[in-house]
């Protein structure tokens, strides 16, 4: 097996300027600040994001361009190191979260479909060399966001896991909860202004959501919300950073379709972890699977993209 170069790639806001830091391996590091152009690239990140939520047409017709702007911008300086490297890692900064990076291309093709990638919010995360082992762990499934019931596909898989559909009891299963490996969730995200927000079961009632707080002891390998834009949701990422209390965080940077390509992702992702134990590259799998998938389908680009690139990756340090 060919050893892993892991490309760690630094974006940055410097008040009116955005940098850009890249380092693969100790002696190969670059760097490079674009003076007065951190409002311009905001905004191209901010139309992407728009549309692959909401997948309108008009906002959709501007994609390409934007992607094309911010990878000569971003991506083809650091070409060579790209091109030398087998995985990448996004330090993320809280005010960059929804900036879609892994989806600017080099040599015309997306990040995300180059190589493993991964987002974590500092440097010294470990580069884990132990494959992730799953067995046991808590999955429950709301079926308004689970129709097709993939959480109860992964159980067969799992079968030393508790299954539960979501009821008025769900947040006690959470709550008693003890050291696992994998926490599964299929339930409704929400997601405010300034980055935070609530995990809702069975219902949007208020006393049935799950917050950060909620989750600030767990102690887990995976945890994997099958929930809209909770790959974006600060309250939640920032919990598991501080804490440690999870190793891997898979979840949505966008709103994800109840069934379909979610059913999908949680299908192939998860079979690619009990198949090698590498969780970026069994997202690499799945999101590679999921595009030529869609792609075949004869989908609007965006569509596509909406389908194929949802989930984002982020590791902490829980040793």
């Amino acid at each position: 097996m060919a050893p892993v170069s892991v490309l760690y790639f630094y974006p940055e806001l410097d008040d009116d300027d955005f940098y850009v830091g890249t380092c693969l391996g100790e002696d190969d590091e670059d760097e490079r600040t674009l003076e007065g152009q951190s409002a311009s690239i905001l905004e191209r990140f901010e139309a992407i994001y728009e549309a692959l939520e909401t997948q309108g047409s008009r906002a959709a017709r501007a994609v390409p361009e934007h992607v094309a702007a911010l990878s000569a911008a971003l991506i083809e300086p650091f070409a060579a190191q790209f091109r030398n490297a087998t995985e990448l890692r996004v330090v993320l900064p809280e005010e960059l979260a929804q900036c879609v990076f892994d989806l600017l291309e080099l040599d015309g093709k997306p990040l995300f479909l180059r190589m493993p990638v991964s987002y974590v919010l500092d440097d010294e995360v470990p580069e884990y060399e132990e494959p992730a082992r799953l067995r046991t762990g808590l999955i429950l499934a709301d079926l308004t966001a689970d129709p097709e019931k993939a959480c109860e596909a992964i159980h067969e898989k799992l079968p030393e896991t508790q299954y539960f559909e979501m009821d008025e009891d769900s947040y006690d299963h959470l709550e008693s909860l003890e050291a696992c490996d994998l926490l599964l969730v299929s339930g409704h995200g929400s997601l405010e202004d300034d980055g935070s927000g609530e995990l809702a079961l069975y219902d949007e009632d208020e006393e049935s959501c799950i917050t950060d707080e909620e989750i600030s002891e767990l102690e887990c390998t995976l945890v994997y919300f099958d929930s809209c834009q909770m790959g974006v949701n600060w309250d939640f990422i920032g919990t598991f950073y501080e804490e440690g209390s999870a190793r891997y965080y898979l979840s949505p940077v966008i709103s994800n379709d109840a069934g379909d390509s979610s059913t999908r992702t949680m299908d192939w992702f998860f079979s690619g972890v009990l198949q090698h134990g590498n969780v970026a590259r069994a997202l690499f799998e799945a999101r590679s699977k999921l595009f030529a998938h869609y792609s075949r389908q004869g989908l609007a680009p965006i569509v596509v993209l909406n389908k194929s690139f949802a989930f984002r990756l982020y590791e902490f340090d829980n040793s």
